[in-house]
């Protein structure tokens, strides 16, 4: 169940973060002036609208394999304290 949760909450996530990019690139695009700063935002939007989906997954699943690393150590050194305790 866990993890079809943290798929639906990837997948709002995602659409959100594409809308609220969307939004920003047609008011750069549909703004009066058209200056340098703005090109360069439009083409750091437009490459986060097309990888953003890929980077939030990547979020989202990253985090759970890096606390699994984590239980992982703290089991492996209750068992160095468990073998050094026998002695």
């Amino acid at each position: 169940m866990s993890v079809w949760w943290r798929e639906v909450l990837s997948q709002l996530t995602s659409i959100i973060v594409q809308m609220a990019l969307m939004v920003a690139i047609t008011e750069i695009l549909t703004s009066d002036s058209f200056t340098w700063w703005k090109f360069m935002l439009l083409i750091g939007m437009s490459v986060l609208l097309i990888r953003g989906p890929f980077v939030l997954r990547h979020m989202w699943y990253g985090t759970g394999s890096s606390r699994g690393l984590i239980n992982g150590g703290k089991m492996a050194t209750r068992f160095a304290m468990a073998k050094g305790l026998t002695r």
